[in-house]
């Protein structure tokens, strides 16, 4: 596999600081990305598009999927 290899297959670009945390979502169609920035992305894997960004008060330190689908974010 590609990992086996070392080579990169996507490159996600959109975060201005370092991604500290990441969660898969729905089967690992959907990734969810937490950084230093004080943001949280969502990624449709496919096409390593970013579709969606939200703003949060401090540093994404870490993310949680929960059972019904919701993500849970920590933040320092």
């Amino acid at each position: 596999g590609d990992m086996e290899v070392g080579r990169q297959v996507a490159r996600m670009e959109g975060h201005s600081d370092t991604i500290e945390a990441m969660v898969a979502l729905d089967e690992g169609a959907t990734l969810v990305t937490g950084a230093s920035d004080k943001n949280l992305r969502m990624w449709k894997v496919a096409t390593s598009a970013s579709t969606a960004t939200i703003a949060t008060p401090a540093m994404v330190t870490s993310l949680a999927c929960l059972a019904d689908g919701r993500v849970a974010s920590g933040h320092v």
